[in-house]
């Protein structure tokens, strides 16, 4: 697959061959890649195919797999190294920026400082953050997040040890995509942040430029026409 603008290349496969004599077809996988133009998010799409023993198609499909900015909050350094570690333990190979407290993410998003170098800090497209901090807590950061219409469709997670029902509807109240206490053990861990992950791979998300910032759609005679974008 080859084309020019937004066109797509294969930079990977894989071949496997499945099931005994006189059943037998292969899995084709092909990793292919837009390499992120101007104009569009870049991301890797994963093209599955079937192929009986003749070579026949039996069938294909293709998921999708963005690019992604993932920031997680917390002020414990050892919370933000265990869950680094889950995120790659998993799989996830994009970049990942542990943040220390919410007055540092607020930073982050506002691109203050150091943060402003958005080819190293990207606006992140997932956030897992932490309630409990001092400074700036949990809620500021879903505050500051839900009074930006840009930065509100972030898909934003928390992960706290408090399972006080107040935080937890509070937490929602403030946009927060869903809230969980974090496990006792690493294991455990993987496995919450696994799910978590999988699902939001799955969901369509709005297009971003090369630094992460979300792109203008074309409104026009649509049915969002009446909301403006921020």
């Amino acid at each position: 697959m080859s084309g020019g603008r937004g066109g797509a290349r294969v930079v990977g496969r894989c071949v496997k061959r499945i099931g005994g004599e006189g059943r037998r077809y292969w899995d084709i996988f092909l990793f292919c890649t837009n390499i992120g133009c101007e104009f569009h998010s870049p991301r890797v799409v994963l093209v599955s195919m079937r192929l009986d023993r003749r070579g026949t198609l039996l069938g294909a499909c293709v998921m999708k797999h963005y690019y992604s900015t993932i920031m997680v909050v917390d002020d414990d350094p050892n919370d933000l190294i265990f869950i680094e570690k889950a995120f790659r333990a998993i799989g996830v190979k994009h970049p990942i920026h542990t943040i220390n407290g919410g007055l540092e993410a607020i930073a982050y998003i506002m691109g203050e400082g150091k943060f402003s170098d958005r080819d190293t800090y990207a606006y992140p497209t997932f956030i897992t953050t932490d309630l409990k901090m001092p400074g700036a807590d949990g809620f500021a950061v879903l505050e500051h997040l839900k009074n930006n219409p840009e930065w509100a469709v972030i898909p934003t997670v928390v992960l706290t040890s408090s399972s006080d029902l107040d935080d937890i509807k509070k937490a929602y109240m403030l946009g927060a995509s869903s809230y969980h206490l974090k496990p006792s053990s690493p294991a455990e861990l993987r496995q919450q942040l696994k799910v978590l992950h999988e699902y939001w791979m799955t969901c369509e998300v709005p297009e971003v430029d090369s630094t992460g910032r979300q792109l203008r759609t074309n409104s026009n005679g649509k049915l969002g026409e009446r909301f403006a974008q921020p």
